[in-house]
Protein backbone atom coordinates (compact mmCIF):
# COMPACT_ATOMS: atom_id res chain seq x y z
CA UNK A 1 0.00 0.00 0.00
CA UNK A 2 1.36 3.37 -1.03
CA UNK A 3 1.55 5.97 1.77
CA UNK A 4 0.00 9.38 1.19
CA UNK A 5 2.57 12.18 0.85
CA UNK A 6 1.96 15.52 2.55
CA UNK A 7 3.52 18.75 1.31
CA UNK A 8 4.57 21.19 4.02
CA UNK A 9 6.14 24.62 4.10
CA UNK A 10 8.16 26.02 6.98
CA UNK A 11 9.55 29.48 7.68
CA UNK A 12 12.22 30.40 10.22
CA UNK A 13 13.94 33.61 11.17
CA UNK A 14 16.73 33.53 13.71
CA UNK A 15 18.02 35.94 16.31
CA UNK A 16 20.12 37.81 13.75
CA UNK A 17 16.84 39.10 12.27
CA UNK A 18 18.44 39.41 8.84
CA UNK A 19 15.98 37.34 6.84
CA UNK A 20 13.83 34.24 6.61
CA UNK A 21 14.61 30.68 5.56
CA UNK A 22 11.83 28.90 3.70
CA UNK A 23 11.65 25.15 3.15
CA UNK A 24 9.16 23.02 1.29
CA UNK A 25 9.15 19.25 1.86
CA UNK A 26 7.07 16.22 1.05
CA UNK A 27 6.79 13.36 3.50
CA UNK A 28 4.57 10.51 4.53
CA UNK A 29 5.51 11.45 8.11
CA UNK A 30 7.36 8.23 8.69
CA UNK A 31 9.51 6.71 5.95
CA UNK A 32 9.60 9.01 2.94
CA UNK A 33 11.09 12.50 2.87
CA UNK A 34 11.73 14.71 -0.14
CA UNK A 35 13.32 18.13 0.10
CA UNK A 36 11.75 20.35 -2.56
CA UNK A 37 13.12 23.79 -1.67
CA UNK A 38 15.45 25.46 0.81
CA UNK A 39 15.85 29.17 0.19
CA UNK A 40 16.94 32.22 2.17
CA UNK A 41 15.35 35.63 1.68
CA UNK A 42 17.11 38.65 3.16
CA UNK A 43 15.03 41.35 4.85
CA UNK A 44 15.48 44.81 3.40
CA UNK A 45 17.53 47.20 5.51
CA UNK A 46 14.49 49.12 6.75
CA UNK A 47 12.70 46.01 7.99
CA UNK A 48 15.79 44.72 9.75
CA UNK A 49 16.37 48.12 11.39
CA UNK A 50 12.74 48.19 12.58
CA UNK A 51 13.12 44.72 14.10
CA UNK A 52 16.32 45.61 15.93
CA UNK A 53 14.95 48.95 17.13
CA UNK A 54 11.80 47.35 18.56
CA UNK A 55 13.76 44.47 20.11
CA UNK A 56 15.88 47.03 21.96
CA UNK A 57 12.78 48.87 23.22
CA UNK A 58 10.93 45.83 24.57
CA UNK A 59 12.77 44.90 27.75
CA UNK A 60 9.95 43.52 29.90
CA UNK A 61 6.36 42.37 29.74
CA UNK A 62 5.00 45.86 30.36
CA UNK A 63 6.86 47.13 27.28
CA UNK A 64 4.75 44.78 25.17
CA UNK A 65 1.74 46.90 26.09
CA UNK A 66 3.57 50.22 25.75
CA UNK A 67 4.79 49.37 22.24
CA UNK A 68 1.79 47.29 21.17
CA UNK A 69 0.99 49.53 18.19
CA UNK A 70 4.59 49.37 16.95
CA UNK A 71 4.57 45.57 17.41
CA UNK A 72 1.32 45.30 15.48
CA UNK A 73 2.67 47.38 12.58
CA UNK A 74 5.92 45.43 12.43
CA UNK A 75 4.08 42.11 12.62
CA UNK A 76 2.08 43.16 9.56
CA UNK A 77 5.24 44.13 7.64
CA UNK A 78 6.86 40.77 8.42
CA UNK A 79 3.69 38.86 7.52
CA UNK A 80 3.45 40.64 4.17
CA UNK A 81 7.15 39.99 3.48
CA UNK A 82 6.72 36.29 4.25
CA UNK A 83 3.54 36.03 2.17
CA UNK A 84 5.25 37.66 -0.82
CA UNK A 85 8.13 35.18 -0.63
CA UNK A 86 5.81 32.19 -0.37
Amino acid sequence: MKQKLFTSIGLMSGTSMDGVDISIIQSDGQYQFYNILDKYFEYDVGLQEDLIKLRNLVLNENDLFIYSKELENLERKITVFHAEKI
